[in-house]
């Protein structure tokens, strides 16, 4: 997956980038606006750069409670597997 993919190019919609923003404030406690991930300006790496400039702002790393805790919400099985499928995009993106 390459770095300069748009989001809605690999599938991506509001609905899924409203996940993916919730995702994101879950585990790193940033908000990130759909807008920027739905911008057409913005590429992955745009995206994560975003990501990267707000914890590098004063947001503390993800504690393993953080990103791990136990919390009781219903989710449904394809919002798992769209999750599981974003965080793979991710963590290649962050590992190319």
């Amino acid at each position: 997956m390459a770095p300069d993919a748009a989001f809605t190019d690999l599938a991506g919609d509001s609905l899924s980038a409203l996940t993916f923003a919730n995702l994101l404030h879950e585990i790193f406690e940033i908000d990130v606006p759909v807008g920027v991930i739905v911008s057409p300006a913005s590429d992955l790496a745009a995206i994560a750069a975003y990501v990267e400039a707000q914890r590098t702002g004063g947001t503390k790393r993800p504690t393993y409670d953080a990103v791990h805790a136990r919390r009781r919400y219903a989710v449904s099985n394809s919002q798992v597997q769209q999750g599981a499928r974003i965080g793979r995009r991710c963590w290649r993106l962050g590992h190319e």
